[in-house]
């Protein structure tokens, strides 16, 4: 699968128009404070989703977070997605790979779910103060009932 068959797919899939950004990447904004960028990674020969969850800034806090990221990336099953840091905006980011021979419209948007279910439970967690979300390391199975209506028409 191509990543414009890919993008076409889901665009049907959600009955949303997708369009490619200036760096060939599509981003989706699922609330007020939660975006979900779709890129195709030739070089991994694979699709990424990416999740931007919280600006971290320089401090204990931050190392706080980050080992509990690194602890959760330990933990998690890699279908929840792995932890990453972008030191050059300062941000955690969750994000997973799908290779391009496996990859399917179907199973891209169930990944997209997980992802973002598991996006949001950090940014709720690290915006309440704490430094990961209750239970994070204890059960890594997510429910896939819905994306809190973030796929919607406008």
């Amino acid at each position: 699968m191509t990543f414009q068959e890919l993008v076409a797919g889901l665009a049907d899939h959600l009955g949303l128009d997708l369009q490619l950004d200036k760096h060939g990447a599509v981003k989706l904004l699922l609330d007020e404070s939660l975006e979900l960028q779709i890129e195709h990674h030739s070089f991994k020969n694979s699709f990424c989703l990416i999740c931007p969850i919280e600006q971290l800034h320089q401090g204990i806090r931050r190392e706080d977070i980050l080992k509990s990221a690194l602890k959760s990336n330990y933990t998690f099953r890699p279908k929840s997605g792995q932890f990453g840091y972008v030191e050059k905006k300062g941000f955690l980011v969750l994000f997973s790979y799908i290779p391009t021979s496996i990859a399917t419209v179907e199973g891209v948007f169930e990944q997209m779910v997980t992802l973002t279910k598991q996006a949001k439970s950090w940014q709720e967690a690290l915006r309440s103060g704490l430094t990961s979300p209750q239970g994070a390391f204890e059960d890594s199975s997510l429910s896939k009932t819905s994306i809190f209506g973030a796929f919607r028409k406008p």
